[in-house]
């Protein structure tokens, strides 16, 4: 690619998933809620002496039950108040390399092309796909830089920043990748990640593997709630 040509390109949310993912926490939060207020009722009904009377067990069931909801409640609540400070983040890539920028639109990350290093490990490449597992399927690029001491560490180019799914991922790391050829030419790109993200020159379909990332994160999500649910169920049986 010429240097002269090289484009800038920027992140963009994918609003339906974010949204969907947010909601689905906060419908969570909203059914513990519920079977608090529930749970509360039903020993204020029966009055707690009564119910510690005649029924003990229980009671500790539903006391223990109420003190882990509140618990729970109260930590997903502070956590989604400050969802979008915590992960929004804009990518911006450039001929210079690639900039993170926060919800106040200041640059929290950078790696400029001039910074990437060779690799300091044998048989790896200087520029490498990697696959995460944890929390959920995730995509990343595995490279090399110097840190402030001189030596050479090994880190990665990631784009997930967890509720703020981004739809352009691929076109992001395959332009990053792009500008590694452009203008890094004497760092080696893994043969499976130029293939991977469409770079070896042949025609190839792009990849899909992003609507997977997705569905495997909407999957999880879902998976969640339906736990929560399910605890629901069992401590009304309970009550």
């Amino acid at each position: 690619m010429d240097q002269n040509k090289f484009k800038i390109t920027e992140s963009e949310i994918n609003r339906p998933v974010t949204c969907f993912a947010i909601s689905l926490v906060w419908l969570s939060i909203i059914a513990v809620a519920n079977v608090i207020a529930v749970l509360f009722y039903d020993l204020f009904e029966h009055g707690f002496g009564e119910y510690f009377a005649y029924r003990p067990d229980r009671f500790f069931i539903i006391l223990i039950a109420e003190i882990l909801l509140i618990t729970l409640s109260f930590f997903l609540i502070i956590h989604m108040i400050g969802v979008r400070k915590r992960y929004f983040r804009r990518v911006v890539i450039d001929e210079k390399g690639v900039y993170i920028y926060n919800y106040r639109n200041k640059i929290v990350n950078q790696t400029l092309y001039t910074e990437l290093s060779l690799s300091n490990t044998p048989f790896v490449p200087d520029v490498s796909g990697k696959t995460n597992s944890q929390p959920s399927l995730t995509k990343s690029l595995r490279i090399f830089k110097k840190n402030k001491a001189g030596e050479i560490q090994e880190t990665v180019i990631d784009f997930n920043f967890g509720f703020y799914i981004l739809k352009n991922k691929y076109e992001l790391y395959r332009h990053f990748l792009q500008g590694v050829q452009t203008f890094r030419t004497d760092l080696k790109i893994s043969d499976y990640t130029l293939k991977e993200y469409n770079l070896t020159g042949e025609k190839r379909p792009l990849q899909k593997w992003v609507e997977s990332e997705f569905a495997v994160t909407a999957v999880l999500l879902a998976f969640i709630f339906g736990l929560v649910y399910l605890f629901v169920l069992l401590i009304k049986f309970l009550s």
